[in-house]
């Protein structure tokens, strides 16, 4: 009923997802998608082709072997060139390995969360000025205490458990440090 749906609509975009660091030398990215769609090779040439498909590449810094990322990063660049319209996205820390060199792409870097960045967030977020303050000041006096809130998510957290115990809590930042 769904493919039905899907085939009906005027446009639409088949997500399909390859964890990178899961890819044999005897499957790359195309017999993969063929894989997830459940068709023949040709069919999905022609999701491809028509730009239908968004390729969501997982796991590029999980490469470890320099000469498999070269491998993904060719197989990444032949697709493009093959299939102008398709649209791919593509993960990396780049903190932990080396982005791939593709001519094509458009990086999109995520950075860490300035000091500063953290600050406004918690000015925005926390509504109870006492415990702002609380969190700005510690902020002050040991930044290094916020290293580990590098998301927006994380600080939200903090705001919240901080609101409701009106103190900062170090249970917190232990479990960050499990992860």
């Amino acid at each position: 009923i769904q493919s039905q749906k899907v085939l009906s609509m005027e446009s639409f975009c088949i997500p399909v997802i390859v964890e990178l660091n899961k890819l044999t030398q005897t499957n790359d990215i195309f017999q993969e998608i063929v894989r997830q769609l459940h068709t023949e090779a040709h069919i999905a040439k022609n999701f491809l082709k028509s730009g239908e498909i968004l390729l969501l590449l997982d796991g590029n810094d999980e490469i470890q072997d320099i000469n498999k990322k070269k491998i993904a990063s060719q197989n990444i660049e032949k697709m493009l060139d093959d299939y102008p319209k398709l649209r791919i996205f593509l993960t990396d820390r780049f903190e932990v390995s080396n982005p791939p060199v593709m001519s094509k792409n458009t990086l999109i870097s995520f950075e860490t969360l300035s000091l500063e960045n953290k600050k406004k967030i918690i000015e925005k977020c926390c509504s109870d000025i006492s415990v702002c303050e609380l969190i700005l000041n510690r902020m002050k006096e040991n930044p290094a205490y916020f290293t580990w809130f590098d998301t927006p998510l994380k600080i939200l957290n903090l705001v919240e458990l901080a609101s409701k115990e009106h103190v900062l809590p170090s249970a917190l930042i232990e479990s960050y440090l499990e992860l």
